[in-house]
């Protein structure tokens, strides 16, 4: 959230009186001008790390690791595949979770696992049944379940589509 000038200030003023034992971290979009209050502050006070989303050509690799981490392994294809498919980290993030749950005890995934999975931005995907259920076309998102049942997807991988909706639902709620 953006704060104000006056909002900064307070914060910046705030930021020396606080104890050596205190962390504190701060997400800023972007690089984080040093001519900037808080940024300036942060940084005479302790220190500022910048994190840098992967680019295009490392996407694979990022995700070959994400997996790795979770106790699988992945083929570079899909991983590929995947990255093409996702428009961002989290909706990259997103698949794999349902990548794990939907290859079950198989230790490495592969590009059919991905392409029986559905990638995001294919045609009769789970993309397409959550937009459906969004917009309240109730018929469509059918159409779109009976499609990937013709596809071949499993009932339960399927889940993980309207844990995100609920999730949205009771986040929206809070917010």
């Amino acid at each position: 959230e953006d704060l104000s000038s006056s909002e900064q200030k307070i914060l910046a003023d705030g930021l020396p009186g606080l104890p050596d034992t205190t962390c504190l971290i701060f997400i800023h979009d972007g690089k984080a001008s040093l001519k900037e209050e808080v940024p300036a502050q942060v940084a005479s006070q302790g220190e500022i790390i910048t994190f840098w989303a992967p680019f295009d050509n490392q996407l694979p690799a990022w995700i070959m690791n994400e997996v790795k981490k979770r106790g699988k392994s992945i083929a570079f294809q899909a991983a590929q595949e995947l990255a093409e498919s996702c428009s961002n980290l989290e909706e990259i993030n997103q698949e794999i979770d349902k990548i794990m749950l939907f290859s079950g005890p198989k230790k490495v995934i592969s590009t059919e696992d991905i392409r029986a999975l559905g990638l995001p931005d294919a045609s009769g995907d789970f993309k397409d049944l959550e937009d459906a259920v969004w917009r309240r076309q109730f018929s469509e998102a059918f159409s779109q379940g009976h499609l990937l049942a013709r596809m071949g997807v499993r009932a339960e991988s399927i889940f993980p589509v309207f844990e995100r909706i609920f999730r949205t639902l009771i986040m929206g709620h809070y917010y």
